[in-house]
């Protein structure tokens, strides 16, 4: 029988409440300015209002923060469904969901890295990214290890066991101790 593994649910809801709350965290520094991935997307949900006179392109960075709400969304997900299931192991759907997202946030932040011509000079973009993207990112690892994770099934051997096992003969009933299994029964010669 499979039982959940406290700790692996501890540490689950514990990654799901730090991405919720890295979401508020500063993500990046630019100029003396922290931004949280919370004030990116109210600041773009503002500019959605002038996205005819986008390009092309800049619709794309657009896109690349507004995809950050999965985040906090399957978050709080896990959260609820480990904390309120049984198993310790909810649906892998959100944590792969994040793992995907976060997988092209950084693809993004790698490509503009070899545009920026600043980064040989020492303007890295990766010198920008805050603590609240660092634990997102972490934490979305660690939760994406965790759908591959399998839980340990513990088998205890018997013949340790604190218990008294008797070996019975299938033809008179007679009591024999274990050790005695395939021989003969010594009063009516039933093998055991």
């Amino acid at each position: 029988m499979n039982k959940s593994n406290p700790t692996q649910k501890i540490l689950t809801i514990v990654a799901s409440a730090v991405i919720i709350l890295s979401f508020f965290l500063p993500w990046v520094a630019t100029f003396g300015q922290t931004v949280s991935a919370a004030k990116a997307i109210e600041q773009i949900a503002e500019a959605l209002k002038y996205i005819d006179q986008l390009q092309d392109e800049q619709k794309l960075y657009l896109l690349i923060p507004i995809s950050l709400l999965v985040m906090p969304i399957c978050s709080f997900i896990i959260l609820i469904t480990t904390s309120t299931s049984p198993k310790s192991r909810p649906m892998p759907f959100p944590k792969i969901l994040m793992a995907i997202v976060m997988t092209i946030y950084f693809g993004f932040l790698i490509y503009e890295e070899s545009k920026n011509p600043f980064s040989s000079h020492g303007g890295s973009i990766f010198s920008m990214l805050g603590i609240g993207f660092y634990l997102t990112f972490l934490n979305v690892i660690y939760l994406f290890v965790t759908v591959f994770l399998k839980e340990k099934v513990i088998i205890k051997n018997v013949n340790n066991a604190n218990f008294d096992v008797q070996l019975y003969c299938s033809g008179c009933g007679k009591s024999y101790n274990p050790s005695n299994a395939g021989k003969f029964c010594t009063k009516c010669g039933t093998k055991l």
